[in-house]
């Protein structure tokens, strides 16, 4: 008796699992995403509008030598606006031969200086300023016309004027993705031209995109900005490399004369030889972009053994403010540039670095 009991219970318990399991099979089951869910929408509608925020621009730092410019180029200053037009500008190097002219003009070039910046402003006449970089600095047999040049420019391969030059205005930029998050130009002339040069792409995946900075992979392989990042700044902020740097180059630095060297408020010696700050820094320096800071700066590239301790010491500099009167008639005490020091993480280490006129 006992044991038809038992399997009676263990029929009624089947049967009610098998119950519970057609109920639960029944049952409509609600596979949308819930509303507060991030969506693919999302990101297209949260890049566009962090893109094309107000009184903002875009640093993008990548290597520009060759077609389709004349100069070489630190990057591309972008501007996206919110009807999905797009302008882009050339943080460019002044060009040699735009160099040589220039401190020809100050009239305080020595008589062999003079002689080559002559010379070799007629030599080069004809040809584009990234094929004459490209010749004296990456030719072996050229090494005469690089320490020639040398000569007039002392740090030319590693720190040159700073101009901004219209790229293209006018094209189209689009926010898009059915699988993954993208950012595409269209109606440009200029991408695809940097495109064939291989430098760079059209169409970008985003892999990531912050308030400050949008994360790029570019879709084409074969190109040498495949990665890239786009930094956010703005119109006032994007100038300050560009207005610094010019005051440091032998054009600037040979006008206004001796300059003293200030380093958190407290006078610093010059190495022996120098009686400009400017020249100084101008020599041992070069520009790069900081990553971590977001800008434009400079780090020590030569004549460490000789600066200052307490002006190596920071890994890098931003400009943080620039005279901007007349430099031929600068008053004495005046601070011509003030760069503000920056950690090996891109944030201010508290260093305040002064170019004053002596």
């Amino acid at each position: 008796m006992s044991i038809k009991i038992k399997t009676k219970l263990k029929i009624i318990v089947a049967a009610c699992l098998l119950g519970f399991a057609v109920t639960g099979c029944e049952k409509d089951v609600d596979y949308t995403i819930p509303p507060e869910a991030n969506t693919l929408q999302d990101d297209i509608d949260n890049t566009f509008k962090i893109l094309s925020g107000d009184n903002k621009k875009w640093i993008w730092p990548i290597r520009l030598a060759g077609n389709p410019f004349n100069n070489e180029g630190f990057g591309l200053l972008m501007e996206f606006k919110k009807d999905s037009s797009a302008n882009s500008e050339l943080i460019a190097k002044k060009s040699l031969i735009a160099q040589f002219a220039a401190t020809l003009a100050t009239g305080k070039l020595t008589a062999n200086q003079q002689a080559i910046a002559r010379a070799y402003s007629t030599t080069f006449a004809s040809f584009t300023d990234w094929n004459i970089r490209n010749l004296i600095i990456n030719n072996a047999a050229n090494i005469t016309f690089l320490n020639n040049t040398l000569i007039v420019l002392p740090n030319f391969v590693h720190f040159n004027p700073v101009e901004f030059r219209p790229a293209e205005n006018g094209f189209n930029y689009n926010v898009n993705g059915l699988v993954q998050l993208s950012l595409t130009f269209t109606n440009t002339t200029l991408f695809p031209q940097l495109k064939q040069s291989r430098t760079l792409d059209y169409d970008f995946r985003v892999f990531r995109f912050e308030e400050n900075k949008i994360h790029l992979n570019g879709y084409y392989a074969n190109n040498a900005n495949r990665v890239s990042y786009l930094h956010a700044t703005t119109p006032e902020k994007s100038q300050l490399f560009a207005k610094g740097s010019n005051l440091f180059v032998p054009e600037a630095n040979l006008v206004i004369g001796n300059t003293t060297l200030k380093i958190n408020n407290a006078d610093v010696a010059l190495p022996s030889g120098y009686t400009s700050a400017l020249d100084l820094f101008y020599r041992s320096y070069r520009q790069l972009f900081v990553d971590n800071a977001g800008q434009f700066g400079f780090d020590v590239i030569n004549n460490a053994a000789i600066l200052p301790a307490n002006l190596k010491s920071s890994a890098f500099y931003i400009v943080s403010k620039v005279y901007e009167g007349n430099i031929s008639s600068i008053p004495a005490g005046t601070v011509i540039v003030t760069l503000s020091g920056v950690d090996k993480d891109g944030k201010a280490d508290g260093k305040t670095v002064e170019f004053v006129k002596g």
